[in-house]
């Protein structure tokens, strides 16, 4: 699980030139618990830069990614979540504020974020590799 919370520190420094560019919200970079997370939801709603039904639905995702990483019964889950979810949340923020659409064919982007490693990340503890 270490390596989760290692994936998240290189994640989001490749990610800063992005962050620091478009102005983005550290709300969800800077949680370290759910509550922060939940929090951070409420906040960013409020404000305006997440619509209702956004929120709602990112709030949704939360609680089913949780459940399904907790049933694994991995070591440090609680914290996995916390982690996997408050970089989920704001590369979704980031999509709400700065829509970005792919065509049809394109060359992998792996900066200033990498998604490919994001994703693995965050799928690898509902993979039972046994």
């Amino acid at each position: 699980m270490s390596e989760l919370v290692q994936d998240k520190e290189s994640v989001v420094s490749a990610s800063s030139t992005s962050f620091s560019e478009l102005n983005h919200s550290p709300t969800f970079l800077d949680a370290r618990t759910e509550q922060d997370l939940i929090s951070g939801l409420r906040k960013e709603k409020e404000v305006g830069r997440l619509p209702t039904n956004v929120a709602s639905g990112m709030e949704e995702l939360y609680w089913n990614y949780k459940n399904a990483v907790l049933s694994s019964g991995a070591a440090r889950a609680d914290q996995t979540v916390v982690s996997n979810m408050s970089v989920a949340f704001d590369r979704m923020l980031l999509g709400v504020e700065h829509p970005y659409t792919f065509n049809p064919y394109h060359k992998a982007i792996r900066e200033p974020f990498d998604y490919y490693k994001f994703v693995h990340t965050y799928i690898r503890p509902l993979i039972d590799f046994k």
